[in-house]
């Protein structure tokens, strides 16, 4: 490996090669860890040469830095010349000449592997085979030799070329790798940053985690190095440690903060998204990322969007959304103008923008994955359907509209990922693009909301969905005001039944919400399964947002009556209708509900069918107290518009009230008009409800 600091020339001689010039490189440190460099290899000036090596190393992609990249960093920091061979053959020759594979001293062994790893990919069949035959008895040699007796240098040689070779040739690259790096830990203080940076690389490219322990002790090794590291040194550390899944302690984030903030400005845009990437996969370490950071973050990015490979653009997007970020106007529209342009969306036919439901503003899923793994060139490139998906979720997190036209790309851009469910598109990257579009105001074309549908249909009978998806189909079907056709609501409904008890508390208020506004016929026995699982859930991670959603879409719950009580409620609403909505077919099998509560209509409005409903909450009398029993605690959490419809809602179930909850309401409207944060209408709401509620009969 290439050591950081200043050299001097000398000789050395390898065992069991021939004697011959060498350059050293000299730091602090064990003597195994100095790499030697064919003279010839040099650039007249030794700090050019270092500044070349860093310029070669890795640059993030797809959430995965460019192999290609970290090849030719190999290089630059390659062994003798006696196993620089520009082709297969010219390698098994070096290695024949050594006595072949089975006969190669640990120095040699790390020299072949780097070699190995540089040589371009085979031209035929039989080139491939020699090839695979070669690292198999490569990485067999290892094994015999254990990876102690490889020292410092080989050991950090077999991680890296194990990255390298991993898609290339068959073998346990990953298994070698780790007994690798358990060898090497005790050398880890001794290591240069850009050494640090190859083995962590190479670690998380292989998916190839070494203990905590290890971890930790790796952070401290590269933390000591920050005052020293170059930009992309820092990216390539902070994007590994996210993919390795570890989390560094507080001194080395701020340690992270204050070191990269002054490099920002000179750092490349793909080192800038990696950066970014990580700190959004550590966001719950974090807190608010300094404000002087992000700005200066912002003023580094803002000139390289229009250029910025596709992959680093959803990475940088996803990241930023994920920390909760909020860049300026200006810059989101820069953002979602480069995506739409290069997304190839904008000569889909416009898009029908809609008004949001501000009561209804939820976030319904997770983001996306956020390593993209969606392809893109190393210059601009066409973003891939991953990479809309992650533009869309920072923008729906920033909650910034971008402008009509562009919007309409990146929706139209997302439609061929929405088609092909399984092969690129998980449940949470479609959920996400519905989340997006909905926060964000936009109610898609029937074409997408079909091909959407279908999508999460085939997902759904898979077993594929989880809460977080189930909640944010019916969150949006339900802001959008729209209801899906009886064979998509039979598989959502059958499927999700099963899981109600994994849901979260938030979930199932979500997930409620949704139904309750959808205004579609719900089965009588999933709606026993939510209001149970509701009630065992609470109060869990709920909020009194969260039982405001949860009761307010009870109340809204159009169940499907057993016909002894479809019979007593006959003549009162509709709550048992189980027939489709004539518009369906001219709508190509959506029907936009008479209550669309996007456009924000009134409390009558909403209730103005809640027969059915109430005689399932008689039917169900003690499921639905214990739910309100369980709420009660949470209603001091509550604001005026959640107290009042909780308040409405109870009074719609018809339920008598547990005396705890009625007391935990009263006092709940205590303590807001105590703090002067009850309009008047709202007061007026919540006093008539009242009032219904004590009428329901006595507190038990």
């Amino acid at each position: 490996m290439l050591a950081s600091t200043s050299g001097s020339a000398a000789g050395r001689s390898v065992p069991g090669e021939e004697r011959r010039p060498r350059i050293r490189l000299r730091r602090p440190g064990p003597q195994d860890w100095l790499v030697l460099l064919d003279e010839a290899s040099l650039l007249p000036s030794l700090s050019q040469t270092i500044q070349q090596q860093h310029a070669q190393e890795s640059s993030v992609q797809d959430g995965s830095p460019d192999s290609d990249g970290v090849a030719q960093d190999a290089a630059a920091s390659a062994s003798s010349a006696a196993m620089q061979a520009g082709s297969l053959g010219e390698l098994l020759s070096h290695i024949g000449d050594l006595g072949g594979a089975q006969q190669l001293g640990p120095g040699d062994l790390a020299r072949a592997l780097v070699a190995a790893a540089r040589l371009p990919p085979a031209a035929g069949q039989d080139e491939r085979l020699a090839f695979e035959r070669t690292c198999r008895q490569l990485l067999a040699r290892a094994a015999e030799l254990g990876h102690h007796a490889l020292g410092p240098s080989g050991q950090a040689a077999l991680i890296h070329s194990a990255a390298l070779l991993q898609r290339r040739a068959a073998g346990d690259w990953r298994g070698a790798a780790l007994a690798a790096a358990e060898a090497l830990g005790p050398s880890l203080p001794l290591a240069s940053m850009s050494e640090l940076t190859r083995v962590i690389w190479a670690l998380a490219t292989l998916r190839a985690a070494p203990p905590a322990a290890w971890l930790d002790a790796f952070c401290r090794a590269s933390q000591s190095h920050f005052h020293e590291a170059r930009p992309r040194q820092l990216s390539l550390t902070a994007w590994a440690l996210a993919r390795l899944d570890h989390a560094p302690g507080g001194p080395w984030l701020s340690a992270l903060l204050e070191e990269s903030e002054p490099l920002l400005g000179a750092a490349a845009g793909r080192d800038l998204a990696g950066l970014a990437w990580a700190l959004g996969t550590w966001r719950r370490l974090l807190g608010p990322l300094p404000d002087s950071w992000l700005a200066a973050l912002y003023a580094a990015t803002a000139s390289l969007l229009p250029t910025l490979p596709a992959p680093a653009l959803g990475q940088l997007a996803w990241g930023l959304g994920n920390m909760g970020a909020a860049p300026p106007g200006p810059w989101l529209d820069a953002l979602a103008a480069t995506a739409a342009r290069r997304s190839g969306g904008h000569a889909a036919a416009a898009i029908t923008p809609t008004t949001p439901n501000a009561g209804a503003d939820l976030q319904g899923a997770e983001a996306s994955g956020g390593e993209g793994e969606g392809s893109g060139e190393d210059s601009g490139g066409s973003l891939s359907g991953l990479q809309v998906v992650n533009v869309m979720w920072a923008l729906a997190q920033c909650r910034h509209r971008p402008a009509e036209a562009d919007m309409a790309a990146l929706m139209a851009a997302s439609r061929p990922l929405v088609m092909a469910p399984g092969a690129g598109c998980s449940p949470t990257d479609l959920s996400t693009l519905a989340w997006a579009a909905g926060r964000l105001g936009w109610l898609p074309q029937e074409a997408w909301l079909d091909d959407w549908l279908a999508a999460s249909e085939r997902l759904m009978l898979g077993g594929r969905f989880k809460g977080s998806h189930y909640a944010t189909a019916a969150l949006e079907l339900g802001r959008w005001g729209l209801t899906p056709v009886a064979g998509w609501r039979d598989v959502f409904f059958r499927s999700s039944a099963a899981r109600l008890q994994l849901f979260t508390a938030r979930q199932l208020g979500t997930l409620l919400w949704g139904v309750g506004r959808m205004a579609a016929p719900v089965p009588h026995s999933w709606l026993q399964g939510v209001v149970g699982a509701a009630a065992d859930a609470l109060p869990g991670d709920a909020r009194g947002d969260d039982v405001g959603r949860l009761l307010g879409g009870l109340a809204q719950a159009q169940p499907v009556l057993p016909p002894p009580l479809l019979q007593a409620s006959s003549g009162v609403g509709g709550g048992g209708d189980t027939g489709e909505d004539p518009l369906s077919d001219a709508l190509g099998g959506w029907a936009v509900t008479a209550e669309a509560s996007v456009t924000g209509a009134t409390a009558q409005a909403r209730h103005a069918r809640p027969a059915g409903i109430t005689v399932w909450a008689a039917d169900n009398n003690g499921a639905v107290r214990r739910l309100l029993l369980a709420a009660a605690p949470l209603l001091s959490g509550c604001d005026a518009r959640n107290l009042v419809t909780v308040a409405e809602a109870a009074v719609l179930l018809g339920v008598a009230p547990p005396a705890a909850f009625a007391s935990a309401l009263e006092a709940a409207v205590e303590r807001l008009q105590a703090r002067r944060r009850l309009a008047k209408p709202d007061q007026a709401a919540l006093a008539a409800a009242t009032q219904q509620l004590a009428a329901l009969g006595p507190r038990q």
